[in-house]
């Protein structure tokens, strides 16, 4: 008997924007109608250039900042603040080592 699970969605977003405003008025879109669902169990990469929204997509996720647009909910409830069940860790990656840079000489 092959029966399939279907897993929930543990984090869904949909059509979330954020747009950010330098002193000038000038305005950068970071997010734009992004939408994606995140199931229970999953392991999830976000990949991309520099600036294109990677950091503000996982702010959003923590709790940390608000969209202009569009709806985030974590097991079916907003996400409007940080939450416990929720972590968020800053690593600059000019202190991260790579295999190449530690081995000994």
């Amino acid at each position: 008997m092959n029966e399939q699970v279907v897993k929930h969605s543990l984090v869904e977003i949909r059509s979330i924007n954020r747009i950010y405003y330098d002193t000038n008025g000038k305005q950068t879109v970071a997010l734009q109608d992004v939408s994606m669902d995140i199931k229970a169990g999953e392991f999830i990469s976000f990949i991309g250039p520099s600036g294109c929204g990677k950091t503000t997509l996982l702010r959003l996720i923590a709790g940390l900042d608000s969209p202009q647009g569009g709806s985030l909910l974590m097991e079916n409830k907003p996400i409007d603040k940080p939450g416990h069940e929720r972590g968020y860790v800053f690593q600059h990656s000019a202190s991260s080592t790579f295999p190449v840079e530690n081995r000994r000489r």
